[in-house]
């Protein structure tokens, strides 16, 4: 959706596809709804969202090198981290 290849109502129709494949490494428990929100709402790719539901879930810092993903979201997810920033 995000660079236009997608209409919104084709890409919800993919993930209900996915979704009823019943393909899930962490349960049937949301994380690829939080990936989708997390899509929509940062302007994101559908695999910068996994990674941020999934840390979210995990309740993990992110730390990425990715400076469009940071910037993107850095005022509001406060665990996701620049990787210069991350204090190894």
């Amino acid at each position: 959706m995000r660079r236009q290849r997608l209409t919104q109502a084709r890409a919800e129709e993919i993930l209900s596809e996915l979704i009823h494949l019943h393909l899930s490494l962490h349960g049937p428990d949301g994380l690829e709804k939080q990936g989708w929100t997390f899509a929509e709402e940062y302007q994101r790719t559908a695999y910068d969202a996994a990674y941020l539901a999934l840390a979210q879930r995990k309740s993990a810092r992110l730390v990425t090198g990715d400076r469009r993903l940071y910037n993107a979201v850095k005022y509001k997810l406060p665990w996701v981290l620049w990787i210069e920033d991350y204090p190894g």
